[in-house]
């Protein structure tokens, strides 16, 4: 067998090949490599900056999260156990849809009439035409004044 074409092209290592002939990329000067540490110094600079800058926003923001919880702290009754909340007060009908609304002699009075009628001319129960409004309420600081 006959060795290998590269093999036998090859320099051997007593040869004295200069190494910027061997490596693919000829060696950078040390101008240029100042020039590399100095910017990936002043990276390191800025990344380190702003993670300072992060860091310290989420201790203010942790700051400001517990002086508002203290300020808020003060506005909140002295003893809570007396403070009631009454939120069915929400379901509850007001004094005047109260007064608006039919009571059961009403409503089987309405429902006797609409029986007495013919099909297509009777009012649809609890419909528009069954209910006791006539605009809108007058207002407790107006009663009795004429205009």
């Amino acid at each position: 067998g006959e060795p290998h074409p590269k093999a036998a092209a090859a320099p051997s290592s007593s040869s004295a090949a200069s190494p910027s002939s061997s490596s693919p990329h000829p060696e950078k000067s040390k101008k240029t490599k100042k020039v590399d540490l100095d910017e990936s110094a002043r990276r390191a600079l800025r990344t380190a900056a702003e993670r300072r800058a992060k860091v310290l926003e989420k201790a203010q923001a942790a700051d400001r999260a517990r002086d508002r919880l203290k300020r808020l702290a003060t506005f909140a009754p002295k003893n809570p156990t007396t403070q009631h909340r009454d939120t069915l007060r929400l379901l509850r009908p007001t004094t005047a849809s109260k007064f608006r609304e039919f009571s059961y002699e009403e409503a089987d009075v309405a429902d006797d009439l609409r029986n007495r009628k013919a099909a297509h001319a009777r009012p649809i129960a609890c419909g528009g035409y069954d209910l006791n409004f006539a605009g809108r309420a007058v207002p407790s600081w107006r009663n009795g004044v004429t205009s």
